[in-house]
């Protein structure tokens, strides 16, 4: 993908970071990541993302933050590739909000694949109006609100929030200041234009469903693309992206130096954050209770409640001995 013109990335980070905000970055109404663009002008960015200029066959993935991004930029990249291939620029140089200039879009080859974190109605017009296709992820919101606290304090986004409590009132389901429109506005509107999309150019992914039938999600979006590819490719891809290859790739294909510059794209932990307490048997913010079920491998890290069983355990309390001999999301649903 022109990997030489990424270097402007670098360059341009470099030159426009600012410190970040004391308070939330606000802009029409909602939170916004403080990006570099962002910070310098918001009102500006999102008006260059609603007159950028599209191809018809570009593709954009549309996601509330924390709903899986990156894994969905990583698959459909392959697909469009039509081979288990990463890619070495990070995902964060086609994010609409964070990308540099969107002139150097014009030297992409084609089709582009971008991603976004912004409102349907600061969607770009003319992908619209072309009737591009667009990719939208959607996930539990109650995973959302735990991943989006762990990213934001690692990240020091928080300010004076102090647990997970007060990060739900203030600045989840806070209606004042909610992040890109709060999850419910967010996904009501791109239902609604999902509805109102006579070409259908939108579809759906659900970021459990990927997560349960990985392969034949892959096979969907294939479809959607109208990319042929044998099951055997389409298998490979869906392992080459998987979470555990995919954390690999970031440390050792992904040229992170373009985005070491911008606070919010460090990786210092893996990039899939989970409900459960990352101390196997304990929750807490310093892992300092014990599971409150026996058989519990992992709980939740604000509520105790379990979220996988340890081998052999299931049911909701992990009261039950399983048959499988080892404990899975499945185990523990529902609770």
């Amino acid at each position: 993908m022109f990997y030489e013109n990424f270097n402007t990335v670098s360059k341009y980070i470099k030159e426009t970071s600012k410190p970040k905000p004391t308070g939330p970055l606000v802009f029409d109404g909602m939170v916004v990541p403080p990006f570099p663009p962002l910070l310098q002008d918001a009102g500006k960015r999102f008006e260059e993302i609603k007159n950028m200029e599209c191809r018809k066959d570009d593709v954009i993935i549309v996601t509330y933050p924390k709903s899986g991004t990156h894994w969905a930029w990583e698959i459909l990249t392959m697909l469009l590739k039509q081979r288990a291939e990463y890619s070495k620029e990070p995902m964060e140089c086609f994010f609409l909000e964070a990308m540099p200039d969107f002139n150097f879009v014009h030297n992409l080859p084609s089709p582009g694949i971008f991603n976004t974190h912004i409102p349907i109605r600061w969607f770009p017009n003319q992908h619209i109006e072309n009737g591009a296709k667009i990719v939208h992820v959607l996930r539990n919101p109650k995973d959302i609100a735990v991943s989006m606290y762990h990213h934001f304090k690692k990240v020091g986004m928080l300010g004076d929030v102090e647990n997970f409590q007060i990060f739900l009132e203030k600045m989840f389901m806070n209606p004042k200041a909610q992040v890109m429109d709060g999850w419910f506005k967010f996904e009501k509107d791109f239902e609604k234009a999902k509805k109102n999309d006579e070409l259908g150019a939108i579809i759906t992914v659900h970021y459990e469903s990927l997560k349960k039938n990985p392969v034949q999600e892959t096979k969907r979006l294939a479809e959607y693309l109208n990319v042929e590819l044998s099951k055997e490719e389409i298998t490979e891809i869906s392992d080459k992206c998987s979470f555990k290859k995919l954390k690999l790739a970031s440390q050792t294909v992904k040229d992170n130096s373009l985005v070491a510059n911008v606070e919010l794209f460090k990786k210092t932990e893996p990039f899939v954050h989970r409900k459960g307490c990352p101390v196997t048997g304990c929750y807490g913010s310093n892992n300092t209770f014990p599971c409150p079920d026996v058989n519990c491998q992992y709980c939740h890290i604000e509520t105790g409640t379990c979220q996988g069983c340890k081998p052999g355990y299931q049911g909701h309390h992990c009261e039950l001995v399983s048959l499988k001999g080892k404990h899975s999301v499945q185990d523990t649903k529902g609770a």
